[in-house]
């Protein structure tokens, strides 16, 4: 069990202490490994163990651009791990709506303002080996501006996939409107069902 990170404390403030850890992600029909989603952790020396950035970057006290700062550190070092190991898997990036809205703003959205295109031409890696996830959380912006960047990252080359249906905020119209590649469904449903 991973433990949640309290705080953002000093000890922490390294970057070598953010580090992508891969989670699995099982095809419910074959039981085959898919890929991995890529999930931000950090070591605490303190406690001798990876913790949680869930909360970081769910919580309403962290600025957002500390967030995107580690957010695309974990990115970085997730691709590079990816093009390092020479591995031919497929990769699961979540992006939330609210974030994603904010960092681009601009009335005419640049393909190549894209933190994760930008890393993707860096390292030369297999566009079809990256899969956004468009996170549940509940979106306060415009759909239409939302729609504009998935069809971006679309038109790109990756895959688009929406994460956690069945749990949070869950918003059946976005599914529509957004067409994902794939429907990550949440565990506690499958074993419910």
């Amino acid at each position: 069990m991973i433990k949640i990170l309290p705080e953002i404390s000093s000890e922490f403030l390294s970057d070598d202490n953010f580090v992508p850890h891969f989670q699995p992600i099982i095809n419910t029909i074959t039981r085959d490994i898919l890929g991995y989603e890529v999930l931000g952790r950090i070591y605490s020396a303190s406690h001798k163990e990876f913790l949680s950035l869930g909360s970081f970057f769910h919580g309403k006290t962290t600025n957002l651009s500390e967030k995107v700062q580690v957010d695309r550190l974990i990115r970085e070092k997730a691709i590079r791990y990816l093009k390092t190991t020479g591995t031919n898997t497929k990769l699961f990036f979540n992006m939330m709506p609210n974030m994603l809205s904010t960092i681009h703003q601009e009335e005419l959205l640049d393909p190549t303002r894209f933190h994760m295109i930008q890393l993707v031409e860096k390292y030369g890696i297999n566009k079809e080996n990256i899969i956004i996830e468009i996170t549940e959380d509940e979106f306060q912006g415009k759909m239409e501006r939302l729609l504009k960047m998935v069809e971006i990252f679309r038109n790109y080359g990756f895959k688009i996939a929406i994460d956690d249906v069945g749990v949070g905020f869950s918003n059946l119209e976005r599914i529509g409107y957004i067409h994902p590649d794939i429907i990550k469904v949440d565990i506690k449903i499958m074993r419910e069902s």
